[in-house]
């Protein structure tokens, strides 16, 4: 018999991102970069359930949330917070070395993608919810 209920981890969970999201905060102003990652892994989920106007910024979380779990894979304590990271990058002159991909940068622009998200999901919300209510 096929089984066709997906496992709940493919499901979008939003209380799992207010979850990941509280916890990331650590003690002296840090963030830990793997949940601070699987928040955004939830948001990627329900980029897809919108469907293809979300397709570039699904795309662009993922390219950077690779990036950073790459860079987090090869110095793990170097990459454990946003802190030790700033650190090390900083510290090592890692931040004007030609050819290295920066965690800073790469988490800035994270940011950026999640920017883009809040802003198509502003229109999605205007061109698809509204008229039900009678608005045009």
């Amino acid at each position: 018999m096929v089984n066709d209920v997906e496992p709940r981890s493919s499901f979008f969970d939003l209380p799992l991102i207010y979850k990941h999201l509280q916890n990331c905060l650590l003690e002296g102003d840090d963030v830990s970069i793997d949940l601070y990652l699987e928040a955004y892994k939830e948001l990627i989920k329900f980029c897809e359930l919108l469907g293809g106007i979300f397709g570039y910024v699904k795309d662009e979380i993922e390219s950077k949330s690779k990036i950073l779990n790459e860079l987090r894979s090869s110095r793990p304590e170097m990459f454990q917070t946003v802190k030790t990271m700033i650190q090390y990058e900083k510290e090592s002159r890692l931040l004007k070395k030609d050819g290295y991909v920066s965690g800073c940068r790469t988490l800035l622009r994270l940011h950026w993608g999640f920017g883009d998200f809040c802003i198509l999901s502003d229109f999605y919300f205007v061109l698809h919810f509204l008229p039900i209510f009678g608005f045009h």
